[in-house]
């Protein structure tokens, strides 16, 4: 099954912005079609790309899912279908995308991260909720 690594869709007035990572080619062109059939969407900004697989950086995907939702602050989060945080990982280097409830828990995330990963190899672009 196609999986997105991350993925940001946002519109503003008439236009969509799409910016995908995929694991896989087979939904690139489709995503961005389906984007433009929105109802009031007359321009879409496809920022789709594929990530080229590699077993060093699933194997780092890996470790880094497990240091994040095997801490007790994420273990709720590790029981859903979706977990909120995607681990996005190209040439060894880390981006954390999604979304949490608290600032504490984004720099929680990026710390594990970063223990993993290394400090200079990680982004952190995950959203807090401000509800």
């Amino acid at each position: 099954m196609e999986r997105a690594e991350a993925q940001t869709i946002y519109r503003q007035g008439e236009e969509a912005c799409v910016e995908v990572l995929l694991r896989f080619a087979r939904l690139e062109q489709r995503l961005g079609e389906l984007v433009a059939r929105v109802r009031g969407v007359q321009a879409v900004t496809n920022e789709i790309r594929t990530i080229a697989e590699s077993i060093s950086d699933n194997d780092l995907r890996l470790e880094i899912a497990y240091g994040i939702y095997g801490d007790p602050m994420f273990l709720n989060l590790s029981m859903t279908t979706m977990p909120p945080i995607h681990i996005v990982v190209e040439n060894g280097r880390v981006t954390l995308v999604g979304r949490v409830h608290t600032e504490i828990e984004s720099r929680r995330a990026e710390a594990i991260t970063q223990t993993i990963a290394g400090p200079s190899r990680v982004e952190n672009r995950l959203e807090v909720d401000r509800r």
